[in-house]
């Protein structure tokens, strides 16, 4: 009998004291110092976008937020890829051209993967684009204003400067008279703002009577573009929708300086009549027109660059 009771306990200390499996990430993968197990690489050092793609490779001991940075020599463009793991996460270390602000170009690139709190184990790569990525695939394009376009206002068509898209851009510009007081015949008379400063011609499909965007929710559709800004305070881009029996605006204020890309979703665009954000119905637009702008206030100067408008459907450019 007391045989059997101790056969049951010792099989109860056993049972108990199994090995169960871990709960949560491994210790020894959040903590410890960083060491390159496998050298950060490329698949190819010379890349055409318009069939090819980056992906790049590399693993280390721990997991730690690192950033990969691609720089172009030339266009000064900039793409960045940022993970939080031990290893090139390969759903987000493929690239296929895009750029965070200005557009690369045919050109050598400077790629430099980095780590936080371990500036010794940077690592770094070139890579030469033979071929750009073509991003007038990627939505409905209205102008690369890479040709002369009609515009009611002063304008240059700009080829010799920095250029986020393409070999050229417009450059727009206008005068603010803003709120005054004037005289005529004797009686004061106020002359209001012009707001108003120039305006391209319209831009309409090429496909038919409407844009088609292959949804009809406005929220999944965006309107693209590159501003820059000359240190010209109070300068807008007015966009104005045209749809079957209705209007809709969306103002959108231009950097103070430099080059951004810009967008925004066509169910934030304003209703004209009823000033307010009404939903638009995106499968019956079928003009748009774009517009330099002013707030109203005096200003004896007010211009901007403008790049490579496109519609885009899913997600921004």
């Amino acid at each position: 009998m007391k045989q059997l009771l101790l056969i049951i306990c010792l099989a109860l200390v056993a049972f108990s004291c199994k090995k169960e499996s871990p709960i949560g990430p491994n210790v020894a993968d959040n903590f410890g110092y960083l060491k390159i197990q496998e050298q950060f690489a490329t698949n190819l050092d010379s890349v055409d976008f318009t069939k090819d793609s980056i992906q790049f490779k590399g693993r280390w001991t721990i997991n730690t937020p690192w950033k990969i940075t691609i720089k172009g020599r030339t266009s000064g463009a900039i793409k960045t890829i940022v993970g939080n793991t031990k290893t090139v996460d390969t759903l987000v270390s493929i690239w296929k051209g895009t750029a965070d602000g200005i557009f690369f170009k045919k050109e050598i690139c400077d790629v430099k993967l980095s780590f936080d709190n371990y500036a010794d184990s940077t690592r770094t790569a070139t890579i030469k684009i033979t071929n750009t990525h073509n991003f007038k695939n990627d939505g409905v394009l209205l102008s690369d204003f890479e040709k002369d376009m009609f515009y009611n206002g002063t304008s240059i068509r700009k080829t010799k400067d920095t250029i986020p898209q393409g070999n050229s851009f417009y450059y727009i510009e206008g005068t603010e008279p803003g709120s005054s007081i004037s005289i005529v015949n004797g009686v004061d008379v106020t002359i209001g703002a012009k707001y108003y400063l120039g305006g391209f011609g319209s831009f309409t499909s090429t496909t038919g009577n409407y844009f088609q965007f292959g949804t009809s929710n406005a929220s999944n559709v965006y309107l693209n573009f590159f501003a820059r800004g000359y240190n010209f305070i109070d300068t807008y881009l007015t966009f104005s929708f045209k749809v079957d029996t209705e209007s809709f605006t969306q103002r959108v204020k231009v950097p103070l300086q430099g080059w951004a890309k810009m967008n925004f979703a066509l169910d934030k665009v304003l209703n004209d009549n009823t000033k307010s954000k009404t939903t638009i119905d995106i499968s019956k637009i079928k003009e748009i027109d774009v517009s330099l702008f002013s707030a109203g206030v005096k200003r004896d100067t007010i211009a901007c660059g403008i790049d490579f408008i496109i519609l885009t459907t899913g997600k921004p450019l």
